[in-house]
C-alpha cells in the first residue's frame, strides 16, 4: 500500500480538524477548549495513520495548522450563535486555545506515527 504524499495528509488533517469542530461545537455547546481538543485529537490520529510521521520536525507544521484551524472553526460557530468572540478579553484564551490544540495534534500525530512505524 502507497502512502499519500504529505502534503495531501496535511490538508485531510486540517480539513478533518474544521468539520469536527463545527460538528462537536454546533451539536453539543460545549466550552471552545472541548471542542479544539477533541478535533485536535481525531485531526492528529488522521494525520498520523495517513502519513506515519514519526519525526517530530515532520509533525509541527500541520499540527500548528490543525490546532489554528481548528479554533477558527469553533470561534465561527460561536460568533454565528451570537458570542462575540473578538471582545479583547478572549483574545489571549483563543491564543491559548489554539496552541493547545496545536500540541495535542502534534503528540497525537507523533504518537501514532511512531506506534504505526514501530509495527513496520
Amino acid at each position: 500500500m502507497t502512502r499519500p504524499p504529505a502534503v495531501s495528509a496535511a490538508v485531510v488533517a486540517v480539513v478533518v480538524a474544521a468539520v469536527v469542530s463545527v460538528a462537536v461545537q454546533a451539536t453539543l455547546l460545549v466550552f471552545a477548549q472541548v471542542t479544539v481538543v477533541v478535533a485536535a485529537v481525531v485531526a492528529g490520529l488522521a494525520l498520523g495513520l495517513l502519513d506515519r510521521r514519526d519525526a517530530v520536525r515532520d509533525v509541527a507544521l500541520p499540527a500548528a495548522a490543525i490546532g489554528l484551524v481548528s479554533t477558527v472553526a469553533t470561534m465561527v460557530v460561536m460568533a454565528a450563535r451570537g458570542t462575540a468572540v473578538l471582545e479583547g478579553r478572549f483574545l489571549v484564551a483563543w491564543v491559548v486555545t489554539a496552541v493547545i490544540g496545536a500540541v495535542i495534534a502534534a503528540g497525537v500525530s507523533w504518537g501514532v506515527g511512531r506506534v504505526t512505524a514501530l509495527a513496520r
